[in-house]
């Protein structure tokens, strides 16, 4: 068995904490670089400032992750994205999650078929709640009209 969480850990201090500035740009890059809807929602975004919130938004990840108990922040931001609010399609975080992969991958000199599967591992509970928000709110809406 694999130490899914350590591999995640361990990659992220060398992907991440060294120059997350760099990293959070170059994240953006490919994900807004990667569908025209994207880069369509991040138009008129003040980048600096997104990246900040990126960076929080991870930690609210990684602490969901581990608990599987969403903190009241990690809420917020699900309900901020889904629909009623940003709307934001549910697939498109399979996007994000791609996105993060291939920033990894440049970032993480020891990048490998094992830390890809960590992080997939490691941020799947999150994308999936945030999917969860997406979904659930429009079976609501579906069910109004």
């Amino acid at each position: 068995m694999k130490p899914y969480r350590k591999l995640f850990n361990n990659s992220f201090q060398r992907a991440i904490i060294p120059d997350s500035n760099s990293f959070y740009k170059r994240f953006y890059e490919i994900f807004v670089g990667s569908d025209p809807r994207i880069a369509e929602l991040f138009e008129k975004t003040f980048m600096n400032l997104q990246r900040e919130m990126l960076k929080q938004s991870m930690t609210y990840m990684m602490s969901f992750s581990a608990t599987l108990e969403p903190s009241d922040e990690m809420k917020e931001l699900a309900e901020m994205h889904g629909r009623g609010k940003l709307n934001i399609p549910a697939n498109l975080y399979e996007i994000w999650l791609e996105s993060m992969i291939k920033t990894v991958e440049e970032f993480d000199p020891k990048f490998d078929e094992n830390i890809e599967i960590a992080w997939r591992v490691m941020m799947a509970p999150g994308v999936a709640y945030m999917q969860s928000f997406c979904d659930k709110n429009k079976n609501a809406a579906d069910e109004t009209t």
